[in-house]
């Protein structure tokens, strides 16, 4: 099944006019005119919030000019693999582009030997389902201490890695979080574990989400080196560098988007 090109335009008029979403660029990535269409990139987002209504709007449809903004380069959202069995939303996930956040697929479109393709640009949602049930009411939680893959993958591809911050997306809608340990938990994880489908409990407007503003802050991409089998130092060093990337573009915008007083949390 296709889905007509006047309905793939309407859902992306619908998904903008129920979030105010921006993008931009932080002032370091200002220095960069524009981002090389030579190489491949992985953009990695945070924190996740629900739906992930930012990264939809600014990397899924052209309702925010990403062409304008990042001109040359094709933007792909890495979704949840199960997300392609479910029947209509299957095609409406195809109509925007999303590519399944499966390895040998994600690689494939990073690496140029295999694809012969460059200016593809991956965006990676890195915290999963682990920092939706984390980030609820509004809370900046990252969960990131124990992801390495998206590093270890940019570095056997020779992808630049490049932080993105979204400031709202947590607040789009009221999320029901059950504590680690308590019951309720456990069934969330043992559901996501073995049938890859997250389970939780959210309010909004009826159905739709919080007409809340949503900024997405790009920061300057990370350079890498092709290396394709990377040692743990490498990976971790590289990790390093792309975490303290994210705190200082947390803390040079949190004021100016309503988290003044927030702490960047990662777990």
């Amino acid at each position: 099944m296709i889905l007509s090109d006047e309905l793939v335009d309407y859902s992306h008029r619908v998904q903008n006019q129920l979030t105010d979403t921006e993008l931009t660029k932080s002032e370091d990535a200002c220095k960069f005119p524009g981002l090389p269409t030579d190489m491949n990139y992985i953009l990695g987002y945070h924190p996740h919030g629900l739906f992930c209504w930012g990264a939809a709007a600014c990397f899924a449809t052209e309702s925010v000019g990403f062409s304008k903004i990042f001109p040359g380069l094709s933007p792909s959202c890495a979704i949840l693999p199960s997300t392609f069995k479910m029947p209509l939303l299957r095609e409406l996930m195809l109509s925007l582009g999303s590519i399944s956040a499966n390895y040998d697929e994600m690689r494939y479109r990073l690496d140029p030997t295999l694809s012969g393709e460059t200016g593809n640009l991956i965006v990676l949602v890195v915290g999963g389902m682990n920092e939706m049930v984390e980030g609820g009411s509004g809370r900046f939680t990252l969960y990131i201490n124990r992801r390495y893959g998206f590093c270890k993958l940019a570095l056997q591809t020779g992808a630049s890695l490049i932080p993105c911050l979204s400031f709202g997306d947590t607040k789009t809608y009221g999320l029901y979080i059950a504590k680690r340990g308590t019951f309720f938990r456990r069934i969330q994880d043992y559901l996501y574990l073995h049938l890859g489908i997250p389970f939780f409990l959210c309010y909004g407007i009826g159905l739709a989400p919080f007409r809340t503003p949503i900024y997405v802050v790009v920061g300057a991409p990370i350079p890498t080196e092709r290396i394709l089998n990377p040692t743990r130092d490498q990976v971790a060093e590289l990790k390093a560098r792309y975490v303290e990337s994210l705190r200082n573009l947390f803390n040079q915008h949190k004021k100016y988007f309503g988290f003044g007083t927030e702490e960047l949390e990662l777990i």
